[in-house]
């Protein structure tokens, strides 16, 4: 058997962010069984500094949503970001998004491809919020069961 070749290790910085909402991590949670209203995904904001969380359900992933939401539930509400950090997903590399983070002077990231631990506030707010949804499906199938 020949030898594995493994990249060099490097070390790994925190992101340090000192001044509230001026940093946020994106991602998507889902896919979902479908609801009555059709929404079957739920795009996550955490603000690095305050961990504040932003969650909005979606009918489709397209960056449209993904911009229109954070316009509404962050640019209004806590000011333009300076950085916004996203997995490699196509809703995160596409033309628009780009386009809309240059015109608003947001400087956009994306952590290592296969390596989300990078993009950690928002990994953690996806595992609960999966976890509390799970839970409430359950609860609610139950319920109509009875």
């Amino acid at each position: 058997m020949g030898s594995v070749q493994h990249q060099p290790t490097t070390s790994m910085t925190p992101i340090l962010n000192p001044i509230p909402f001026t940093m946020w991590g994106i991602d998507l949670v889902g896919k979902f069984p479908k609801a009555k209203t059709n929404l079957e995904y739920v795009v996550v904001a955490v603000d690095y500094f305050s961990k504040c969380v932003k969650a909005a359900p979606l009918k489709k992933t397209g960056s449209d949503n993904i911009m229109r939401f954070l316009w509404k539930h962050v640019i209004t509400c806590f000011g333009v970001p300076r950085i916004l950090i996203s997995d490699n997903g196509p809703q995160f590399e596409s033309e628009e998004l780009p386009q809309f983070c240059e015109k608003y002077n947001i400087e956009h990231r994306f952590s290592p491809v296969y390596y989300p631990q990078c993009n950690g506030q928002v990994e953690v707010m996806n595992r609960i919020l999966f976890k509390c949804l799970k839970k409430n499906m359950i609860q609610s199938k139950s319920k109509k069961r009875a």
